[in-house]
């Protein structure tokens, strides 16, 4: 009997509650570059309609025969905004937290294959 409670003593003193309102330093890492490169997408996306924009101004005031408005004026400004759509999904990073999640889940396991004992998330995080 003394094994036995020996083990449950054991498994109280690891078992732990898991709080997901509380957020690890590495997961408080990633949403900030997560929100700096959102930033950094959402101007780039914009300075580049802005330089599509001119560029396709540009053209219709060279070219005499072209009009401001028409059916391929507007097919250009509808490709810039395509194209600026396209950027803001490439460069906004929404998984980059769940990709690392998943990489820590999978560390977890194999510490786990190898006997080790994890008791606090953040501390695996922290250890690199």
């Amino acid at each position: 009997m003394k094994e036995t409670e020996a083990k449950g003593q054991l498994s109280q003193s690891c078992a732990f509650t898991i709080d997901t309102d509380i957020e690890t330093p590495l997961q408080r890492k990633l949403a900030q570059l997560a929100t700096t490169i959102g930033k950094f997408a959402y101007l780039a996306a914009f300075l580049i309609f802005v330089v599509l924009i001119v560029y396709d101004i540009i053209l219709i005031f060279s070219d005499s025969s072209r009009v401001l408005i028409s059916h391929n004026t507007l097919h250009a400004l509808l490709n810039n905004c395509m194209v600026c759509v396209a950027i803001l999904i490439v460069c906004v990073p929404e998984g980059m937290p769940l990709a690392v999640s998943i990489a820590t889940a999978f560390s977890t396991d194999r510490m786990q294959e190898e006997s080790l004992l994890i008791k606090d998330m953040t501390a695996l995080e922290s250890s690199g």
